[in-house]
């Protein structure tokens, strides 16, 4: 079977999605897997009494405090600054942070069989071999 990762920005809206897809392909025997903010994702997924989500760290440059703040100023704003800070100030950097946790991620995980990557509109990669 496939192998699958989500590498998602810590934002439940992303997140939540990708656990019902996840939880399918598990149940059609892939192997799934996420890639994010460690304490910020981690609290999205869901994990024990239910199977937990395999959590690859990704994006540990930033802080809990600093994924905060830049929510915080993100939902002052309205129209195009919003869209234009969301970009700037959220989306790029975790981006960011999130790429070398992927990028360095031992060999034999999900590195060793990657072969096509497709990104989403919601900005989740989708890596299978």
């Amino acid at each position: 079977m496939s192998r699958f990762l989500f590498v998602v920005p810590p934002l439940a809206g992303h997140v939540n999605p990708t656990v019902a897809v996840g939880r399918e392909l598990e149940r059609r025997g892939h192997t799934v897997a996420w890639a994010g903010h460690p304490e910020a994702v981690g609290a999205l997924l869901p994990g024990p009494p239910a199977a937990p989500c395999r959590l690859l760290p990704a994006g540990t440059g930033l802080s809990t405090a600093d994924l905060e703040a830049m929510r915080a100023r993100w939902l002052g704003l309205r129209g195009f600054a919003a869209l234009k800070a969301l970009w700037e100030e959220v989306l790029l950097p975790i981006g960011a942070a999130m790429r070398d946790g992927v990028e360095l991620e031992p060999s034999g995980a999900h590195s060793s069989s990657i072969s096509a990557r497709r990104v989403d509109r919601s900005g989740s990669f989708h890596t299978c071999r």
